[in-house]
């Protein structure tokens, strides 16, 4: 079940930090064509999101690490 878990999280993460990279070229196309207060905001959500992913990925890698462990606690 953990293996499956991590990869739901691991799916869901790589979406965010996808989120992220749009958002910022939107904000930065935003910002080309005068919208500096829009932009911003599109900005925050853009960093939001990548925090998001990042946290996820984290998420993935403690489960990954307790699978790991708990295969060296069978083997020893």
């Amino acid at each position: 079940m953990n293996r499956k878990v991590a990869s739901l999280l691991e799916n869901i993460s790589k979406l965010f930090i996808i989120a992220f990279i749009v958002l910022l070229l939107v904000s930065a196309l935003v910002l080309y064509i005068g919208m500096g207060n829009l932009s911003d905001r599109i900005s925050e959500v853009a960093y939001y999101d990548l925090v998001l992913g990042v946290l996820l990925q984290l998420a993935v890698l403690i489960v990954k690490r307790g699978e790991k462990d708990d295969l060296n606690q069978l083997t020893d």
